[in-house]
């Protein structure tokens, strides 16, 4: 029902404006949240990928627009990005005060990234990054720039997360409780990169494959550094 109510307009919860977790800092300024990823038919199938991009029309990132597009056979990177988030852009805009409207637009991106290998990452950098650019730009008189922090989600991985007291674990298994972020220690080897357990694993019998996920912030050279001024 949560996603019915979802793709239908609603919403499902809110961030909590607690003090403990401050998300005043998320949302101290306008932001868009895009999620994209590629669905590839079964191996041996000629038939086309999709496409798929979602993205936040509201200041809380809770209510979200999504697009679809046909592709190329087996082909990740997203082709029709530019037109994509353009539109989904545009919805942000009019749901806000419309484009006319200077704080009608987002500060800041978010954009994450599901089905990409690490070998893919230079492919990332130039080919879905410059069409996120230019779909900015091509908004308003071409001065639109805000800035991007891109975010690889990688669930195919071999780090495996464990907690030091078994009291602290969650189900049969004591695995690391849902919502735990690791981005220090010796599972991570770069400084750009953390681990985010997503949810509970009461009922699973292997322990819980955290989402490793590479993160960069844009303008910079490669995924190695961030940039402080976002």
């Amino acid at each position: 029902m949560q996603k019915v109510n979802a793709k239908l307009g609603g919403i499902n919860m809110l961030v909590s404006p607690g003090q403990e977790l401050r998300p005043s800092q998320l949302f101290s300024k306008a932001t868009i949240i895009f999620g994209g990823d590629v669905s590839h038919a079964s191996p041996g199938s000629q038939a086309s990928s999709i496409a798929a991009l979602v993205g936040n029309t509201n200041r809380s990132c809770t209510q979200y627009v999504a697009r679809l597009s046909a592709q190329a056979n087996r082909k990740e990177m997203i082709d029709d990005l530019k037109s994509m988030a353009r539109e989904i852009m545009i919805e942000y805009f009019n749901a806000n005060g419309g484009a006319s409207n200077p704080e009608s637009r987002p500060e800041r991106v978010l954009f994450y990234r599901d089905g990409v290998s690490e070998s893919q990452f230079q492919a990332v950098l130039s080919d879905e990054l410059p069409c996120l650019r230019q779909a900015f730009q091509s908004l308003g008189d071409g001065s639109y720039n805000p800035t991007i922090t891109y975010i690889v989600a990688q669930k195919r991985h071999n780090t495996r997360l464990f907690v030091s007291n078994p009291q602290d674990g969650e189900g049969r298994n004591k695995d690391v409780p849902a919502g735990t972020v690791v981005d220090t220690g010796r599972a991570v080897s770069l400084p750009f990169i953390f681990f985010w357990c997503r949810f509970p694993n009461a009922y699973l019998i292997s322990t819980e494959a955290a989402t490793k996920l590479p993160r960069c912030t844009l303008p910079i050279v490669g995924f190695l550094k961030e940039n402080s001024a976002s």
